[in-house]
């Protein structure tokens, strides 16, 4: 082999090596700008605080029914709509009122028709009693 053709192999294995190391750079940087475009992109779209400030309108919740929850139906810190459900109330205690208050509305209604009836027996005595009466008068 010549002196010439040495320097050739050479000069391939350092274009090679250039190549290479240029490819890694290249991608190096690109990841490095991708890393940097994001991160300034997120900071851009997001608030960001360090003495844990809110900086929203936080609404207080008033509840009007008593009762023990069986569902959340939104995360922690989420924006929602006005209309949107929250909360799921277990309503097992809420149905065994119901089934109570039914049953108080049969034993008045059987009350009702008790009385009632007891009104058509006394009727039915004071008619026989004025028949008594009647009959005894009629014997004087």
């Amino acid at each position: 082999m010549s002196e010439l053709e040495i320097k050739q192999k050479k000069l391939k294995k350092l274009r090679i090596r250039n190549f290479t190391l240029n490819t890694i750079c290249i991608i190096l940087a690109c990841s490095g700008l991708w890393w940097t475009a994001t991160y300034f992109w997120r900071y851009i779209n997001y608030e960001v605080t360090n003495d844990a400030f809110v900086d929203q309108y936080v609404i207080p919740l008033n509840i009007r029914a008593t009762g023990y929850i069986k569902e959340v139906r939104f995360k922690e810190h989420q924006f929602v709509h006005q209309g949107d459900t929250l909360l799921v109330l277990d309503n097992r205690e809420y149905q065994i009122k119901v089934k109570e208050a039914e049953a108080s509305l049969l034993d008045a209604q059987g009350s009702k028709d008790a009385l009632h009836s007891g009104i058509e027996t006394s009727h039915t005595n004071i008619a026989v009693q004025e028949a008594n009466i009647a009959e005894a008068k009629a014997k004087l």
